[in-house]
């Protein structure tokens, strides 16, 4: 598609995938999820580590947990009496490097242990 002034435009994404992608979005737009997914980094992990290294209630922190659960955004596997959660696809793990990248480089560099990135 040429636009108004000679410039090749890309197709623009299907609503489908929009909506998939919107819903993600949302699921990481808040400080707290967030600083869970960058803690998770590639690791399986039961919900009092992440509370340990985030700082916040667990009830807060299991509240966040549903939330990026129940958007594909993270997994969670019962081991005996505790659930552990990992970052759900390697995708939402590039996602989450990537949106870090954007941000700032050295952002990614800081946290790139505890990711598995070194």
């Amino acid at each position: 598609m040429t636009g108004d002034l000679g410039v090749e435009l890309a197709n623009p994404m299907e609503d489908e995938q929009a909506v998939r992608l919107v819903a993600l979005l949302e699921a990481m737009a808040d400080l707290n999820r967030i600083r869970i997914l960058t803690a998770l980094g590639t690791a399986c992990v039961p919900v009092g580590q992440i509370v340990s290294a985030v700082k916040l209630p667990q009830p807060l922190v299991s509240h966040h947990l549903r939330i990026l659960r129940d958007r594909g955004v993270v997994r969670g596997e019962k081991r005996g009496v505790f659930v552990f959660y990992c970052v759900a696809s390697e995708r939402v793990k590039k996602f989450i490097d990537a949106a870090i990248l954007a941000v700032d480089p050295g952002d990614l560099a800081a946290t790139a242990g505890n990711r598995g990135l070194v």
